[in-house]
């Protein structure tokens, strides 16, 4: 009886072990430019609902894994597009192939001056260094 006991203890936990890594699954794709089509290096891909993301890789490919069945939003952005929030029910493994819109803004006139230095060829004090202290 107590080699019986262990078995069944032992049975029971692979059982889990296998319903746990299966309710694993992965959400992967692209994401790239609506207009040119060019993919998107570093673009953010999080899942708002546990608060897990991954960046794009060098080819604009993203992969994120996460749980089966559970509603989850899917949040793709990259800096000076417009971000895309998915909501799906995963059930298995996906390929979701993303296209941002890019978003351009007119800034207005920016002036630069700058006030004539002395060279500093022409310095004596060549090798001081003045360090201003801030608080």
């Amino acid at each position: 009886m107590n080699r019986l006991y262990y078995m069944v203890i032992i049975c029971l936990l692979f059982a889990n072990t296998n319903c746990t890594y299966s309710q694993q699954i992965t959400i992967s794709g692209y994401v790239a430019d609506k207009t040119t089509g060019e993919y998107l290096i570093g673009a953010n891909v999080f899942d708002t609902t546990n608060f897990n993301g991954c960046i794009t890789n060098k080819y604009g490919y993203y992969t994120i894994k996460t749980e089966r069945g559970k509603t989850r939003a899917i949040r793709f952005s990259f800096v000076g597009y417009s971000p895309v929030t998915l909501i799906n029910s995963f059930r298995r493994d996906t390929t979701i192939n993303i296209k941002l819109i890019s978003v351009t803004t007119n800034l207005s006139e920016v002036q630069v001056f700058s006030s004539k230095n002395e060279r500093l060829e022409q310095r004596t004090e060549i090798s001081k260094i003045d360090i201003p202290l801030h608080q």
